[in-house]
Formats: structure tokens, C-alpha cells, sequence
């Protein structure tokens, strides 16, 4: 997987976190909405750390591959 589409899902990621914060907030507390959408950004937010981490471990690689 190329950097820039590495780059793009992580970019796609923390917007999906951040619409799903804005409407996380305006739902009742103890409402089944706001679990779902709690919910919804804990597994996003997995996801997207993940999408780091593969970014990072793609860079490292690159590092070590590519002649100094």
C-alpha cells in the first residue's frame, strides 16, 4: 500500500471520528444513540491507530530498505 493511500484512510479515519464526536455531543447522555456512537468512535479510533501504526511500520521499513 503506497504512503498516500496509507495517509488518505488515516485522513478519512479522524474525519469520521470528528463527525461522529459532533453528533455523539448532541445526543442525550443516556440515550441508546449516544452508546451507539460511543461506541462507533471507540472502534473507529481503533482503527485509526491502527492505520498509524501501519503507517509508521511502512516508514520504518522504507528507512531500512533504501540505500543511505
Amino acid at each position: 500500500m503506497s504512503d498516500l493511500k496509507i495517509h488518505h484512510d488515516a485522513d478519512a479515519g479522524l474525519e469520521r471520528i470528528k463527525k461522529l464526536e459532533r453528533l455523539l455531543a448532541g445526543s442525550p447522555v443516556n440515550s441508546l444513540q449516544h452508546q451507539r456512537l460511543a461506541a462507533a468512535i471507540r472502534l473507529e479510533a481503533t482503527i485509526y491507530r491502527k492505520s498509524l501504526d501501519t503507517d509508521q511500520a511502512a516508514r520504518t521499513l522504507d528507512r531500512r530498505t533504501t540505500p543511505h
